[in-house]
């Protein structure tokens, strides 16, 4: 590995290490990662830290700071304002705990987050600055500044639930529209910074069963999460196994969509044209999308669509089965090519809004990886993206 990706990447687990935050980062990692899909000479090490990171925050929390926490929320006790809160969680994670409750006869699920996480997190996140001199070795021609503050506004974001709560609303009234897909709604009324409340939806996630129709269930993720910086300019950043939920009546049921940040939907389409183009086998119109996007100077896109065809092109050509084994040759692949790639992420110029898109497609890729299905991906997230839920 090259001496300043070696230097980014320690640097980069020496701040998870140190922080809190870092620690719940990885433990959220560990529902993300399929180790089957790692380098067989990095599973291990892998594998131990997401293990240590999930022993450290996946104890639960007792039934009575759950219900002060509420109490501290709606201003007086649970019995109050719920007709019945189930006293053992239905998912503990390490950042929040939820639990089955009932409120006007219909079935809720009632979210609280950690209670100190918040604070713990603000306090971690001057760590960041650590990264910027490591960054800015690998990446030079990236504001660094700009994007550790962008990590940091949508880690806080994405602990504040009532700013959660209110994404995931609008998705949930949009997701009407688009058939298999649903999206919990959210009571608004009961929302806080440290609670969420939200129709409960019953049935299996991805984590803990297999769906009898794959390639409809890969369809499905890429058509809402391709489709939503379409129809509602933004790009849902958190899919992962057991954030689907396969539905007793079919399709499926999507959490933690409320993770999302708004996209530009001329920058959007500037990125649809480059994977068109890409498909296509089109350097030139490759390189115009990209130079709008102002991502790479004109004599480095040529560079760039050979780079990039050498490692999607198979994917993105006809169907494709999407697997560990395709992830883990496609991981391989791009290690290899680092001396190749180095040069142009040097040039690179990404735009801070660009983060959590990125970080969306990483694990919709991951976690359809997890699915094993056939698809022409290339012509489904064009659709997708081209479309919306039409």
């Amino acid at each position: 590995m090259p001496a300043a990706v070696r230097a980014l990447f320690d640097a980069s687990l020496a701040v998870v290490r140190r922080s809190s935050s870092g620690t719940v980062a990885l433990a959220r990692l560990a529902g993300i990662v399929d180790l089957d899909a790692v380098p067989a000479r990095y599973r291990k090490p892998v594998a131990r830290e997401l293990d240590a990171a999930l022993a450290a925050t996946g104890d639960p929390l007792p039934l009575g700071k759950v219900e002060r926490e509420l109490r501290s929320a709606w201003g007086a006790p649970p019995g109050k304002v719920l007709d019945a809160l189930d006293p053992e969680p239905l998912a503990v994670t390490a950042s929040a705990q939820v639990h089955r409750g009932e409120r006007d006869g219909k079935v809720v699920a009632v979210k609280v987050r950690r209670p100190g996480l918040a604070a713990a997190v603000r306090s971690d996140l001057g760590l960041l600055d650590a990264l910027g001199p490591p960054l800015h070795r690998v990446f030079g021609a990236l504001d660094a500044g700009a994007l550790l503050r962008e990590a940091r506004d949508r880690m806080l974001d994405a602990l504040d639930l009532e700013d959660v709560g209110a994404t995931q609303q609008r998705l949930a009234r949009a997701t009407r529209r688009l058939d298999g897909v649903s999206v919990p709604g959210v009571d608004t009324e009961l929302s806080a910074p440290g609670v969420l409340v939200s129709e409960l939806f019953d049935g299996p996630t991805l984590a803990a069963a297999a769906p009898e129709d794959r390639g409809a269930v890969a369809r499905a993720l890429v058509a809402f999460s391709l489709g939503a910086p379409r129809v509602v300019a933004l790009a849902p950043a958190d899919p992962r196994s057991d954030h689907v939920v396969l539905l007793p009546r079919g399709g499926i049921g999507l959490l933690g969509t409320g993770a999302a940040r708004a996209v530009s939907r001329d920058r959007f389409d500037a990125a649809l044209d480059a994977l068109a183009a890409l498909r296509d086998g089109e350097p030139d119109a490759f390189g115009a999308a990209v130079e709008r996007m102002a991502l790479l100077p004109a004599d480095a896109t040529a560079d760039a669509f050979d780079l990039l065809d050498d490692l999607f092109g198979r994917l993105l050509r006809g169907p494709a089965r999407l697997d560990a084994d395709v992830l883990r040759d496609l991981t391989e692949r791009a290690l290899a090519a680092l001396p190749r790639a180095l040069p142009l992420v040097d040039r690179l110029t990404l735009d801070r809004a660009d983060l959590w898109p990125l970080r969306m497609l990483g694990q919709l890729a991951a976690l359809l990886g997890r699915l094993e299905a056939t698809e022409d991906w290339g012509v489904l997230a064009l659709a997708a993206g081209r479309r919306g839920w039409a």
